[in-house]
């Protein structure tokens, strides 16, 4: 139950009051594993027709799961291993890590898939497509190349992100790392309209940097990473810019010893990046925000977080980012937690990664942190309590859905989904007094609500339901009572969701 604090004082001469908010709660709505095996959700998505879509790994196998009733029972509705070459046995280490679903509703999902090929194992960039809602797949881009000579290096590559235009294009962002000793790649390819027919757009060298995720947004496609040199201790926050399709790039962003992780655009085009800014003894979490074209970024959010144990600085870090059409914004990631216990022979260090989900409110225009989540109740252990967020999505009626994985005590690695109900703007409660007869009023759409009442404005307030009758017209809920003297105060308590 939620409960919306609306503080009336009545008297014979006075109406005054105030509005306190209730928190809003996060559910579990899909605790996932195969076995024994270790299952992940990377990436998350809600079409037009309200499908959930989230993809990840399961026990080697590349999954897709669907939802058609807000999240409530999940299928699997792909679940694919890359095909092995001829008489060579299937090196099962595939997983999706990217979604996107186009005008047309088409999803497009994104990962590697990886297979002995003439006794070599490598991984195989891989977009599918299905048309129909899950239903059925097509693989509609594959690309492996084998290394033929030591001028010629073969490719092992893995979508990280996927996004599409408002014609239907698709691009995809991922890893690129050469056969042979080499250094990771930022890898961009694009398909035609209908996401087929795919080629490279962009080979960025990253040093000990790398790609995270790219966006469509208005005309343009931006890609987000680090890049980084043995040579300069300094990591590079990078963005790149296509206006033509990705045929010619131009930098967009750069900054010194700070990470991009993330980024997404909303439907008028601007753009939303989340990464963190490493200082000698802090960490900043930023948010950036760039009106169409990208010309100047705007830190929206910053949390500086510090060292408070004396065993170094927790902090978050960014995964994924989402955005939806009236100016909601949801951060979605891991929370590098750090602790340290004091004991008669020495201290123990060590560190867990919680799940992390921070967000903005454009009715409120605040931000706040809203989960932090951990799988698993041993605060101290290492190795077994880490919970990570890897992808978030905002649905068209506001729910907000978030996926990842977290850790059992035994090490087990579970695909978790979690959901949190839109944030609707409080009831408001209004005060009549039309000849001594005092009428409360509040939207006739709560309908699971009751209202309560106490006298007392002290801390060990007694809460009443009222008990008279509740008559509905036009719109509103009314209650009707005489007015006394003193003070009396009013609240809606509401079932959560509404």
């Amino acid at each position: 139950m939620r409960a919306y604090g609306f503080w009336m004082y009545l008297a014979a001469a006075t109406l005054t009051g105030k509005a306190a908010f209730g928190a809003q709660d996060w559910q579990t709505v899909d605790d996932f594993a195969l076995a024994s095996g270790d299952a992940e959700a990377h990436a998350v998505a809600v079409d037009g027709a309200k499908h959930i879509y989230v993809v990840g790994t399961a026990n080697g196998h590349a999954i897709v799961r669907s939802s058609t009733d807000g999240g409530t029972t999940w299928s699997t509705r792909d679940d694919f291993v890359h095909p092995p070459e001829t008489n060579y046995p299937s090196y099962t280490n595939n997983l999706y890590n990217a979604i996107t679903i186009d005008s047309h509703d088409d999803v497009f999902v994104g990962g590697a898939g990886a297979a002995f090929m003439s006794g070599i194992r490598a991984g195989h960039w891989i977009v599918r497509r299905s048309r129909d809602h899950g239903i059925s797949w097509e693989t509609v881009d594959d690309f492996w190349q084998r290394m033929n000579g030591p001028g010629e290096p073969g490719t092992n590559a893995s979508v990280y992100s996927l996004s599409s235009d408002g014609q239907g294009r698709v691009y995809g962002a991922g890893l690129l790392l050469q056969t042979g000793p080499s250094y990771p790649q930022w890898w961009v390819r694009g398909s035609d309209i209908g996401g087929t027919n795919w080629d490279s757009k962009l080979v960025v060298f990253a040093g000990y940097g790398g790609v995270s995720q790219l966006t469509w947004a208005g005309e343009d496609v931006y890609v987000t990473g680090s890049v980084s040199w043995y040579t300069d201790s300094a990591t590079i926050g990078l963005t790149e810019r296509s206006s033509d399709y990705g045929a010619t790039w131009t930098t967009n962003l750069v900054t010194t010893n700070e990470f991009f992780y993330a980024i997404n655009s909303d439907s008028a085009g601007n753009v939303y990046s989340a990464g963190n800014a490493l200082n000698p003894s802090s960490v900043d979490w930023r948010v950036r925000k760039a009106a169409p074209g990208g010309a100047d970024w705007t830190i929206i959010d910053q949390v500086t977080y510090e060292d408070t144990c004396g065993c170094g600085v927790s902090y978050p870090r960014p995964r994924s980012i989402a955005v939806d059409p009236v100016g909601n914004i949801c951060v979605a990631g891991e929370y590098q937690e750090r602790w340290i216990i004091n004991q008669t022979n020495g201290a123990t260090y060590g560190a867990n990664q919680k799940w992390f989900t921070r967000q903005y409110s454009a009715a409120s225009g605040q931000w706040n942190t809203t989960d932090l989540f951990s799988y698993s109740t041993n605060a101290t252990s290492s190795t077994n309590t880490h919970t990570v967020a890897m992808g978030t999505a905002i649905a068209a009626d506001g729910t907000t859905f978030v996926v990842g994985y977290g850790t059992t005590e035994s090490g087990q690695h579970r695909w978790v989904v979690r959901k949190r109900a839109a944030v609707r703007p409080p009831p408001r409660l209004e005060i009549a007094n039309v000849g001594g007869i005092v009428s409360v009023f509040w939207p006739g759409t709560y309908t699971n609500s009751t209202l309560e009442w106490t006298d007392s404005s002290g801390t060990n307030q007694v809460w009443r339901a009222f008990s008279g009758p509740v008559s509905k017209a036009d719109g509103q809920n009314t209650v009707n009572l005489e007015l006394i003297p003193g003070a009396q105060f009013f609240r809606l308590k509401s079932a959560v969701g509404q």
